[in-house]
């Protein structure tokens, strides 16, 4: 298995997350469960997107070399995505905003799983057309979201992470196009 591409993978895709994590924190404590419906969007945005390549694949008989290919450009495009959104976005606004008293309800924590998770479709598709492993990848897309999000909040009051929250898109950015080198090798 390509272990160091999957962890690289999911934590591109849900480095966004710390920074939400991160902004929540700060206007209050956030409840284990809302970062837990998020972490499960995002698996299961992944899971959605690896299917429908892998089934594509299959369908179209596409080979290993153009699937390498057809990945790297759509790792490579996110980045560009992702690095021209956090060039657009000045710093004051680039972490997602949150109502300024935190009342989560299961609908208001699916609804920003599924904004959060809607790049990890695209990786997703991106992972799929390399053969990662479906359930693994997802789990641990799930893992790393439910991760960034929870410890986020919480570090939000102890230390000054302003930094990594200013800029993870451009961190993204260039772990997706990491990424892209690793899948054409």
């Amino acid at each position: 298995m390509y272990w160091m591409q999957i962890i690289l993978l999911v934590l591109s895709s849900n480095l966004d997350d710390f920074g939400f994590g991160f902004a929540c924190g700060l206007k209050g404590p956030l409840k284990w469960w809302v970062a837990a419906i998020i972490g499960f969007m995002s698996g299961f945005t992944m899971w959605i997107g690896m299917m429908l390549s892998s089934s594509a694949v299959v369908i179209l008989k596409i080979d290993d070399r153009a699937c390498r290919i057809i990945s790297a450009v759509i790792y490579v495009a996110i980045a560009l995505w992702f690095a021209i959104d956090a060039f657009r976005t000045n710093k004051k606004d680039q972490t997602i905003a949150v109502r300024s008293e935190t009342h989560w309800n299961m609908i208001t924590a699916l609804i920003m799983g599924v904004a959060l998770g809607i790049d990890s479709t695209f990786i997703g598709v991106a992972a799929g057309m390399l053969n990662f492993p479906i359930l693994i990848t997802s789990l641990l897309a799930a893992l790393s979201s439910f991760g960034l999000i929870y410890y986020g909040a919480k570090l939000a009051g102890k230390i000054r992470m302003q930094f990594i929250c200013d800029n993870a898109g451009y961190i993204s950015a260039g772990i997706l196009i990491l990424l892209a080198l690793l899948s054409l090798l």
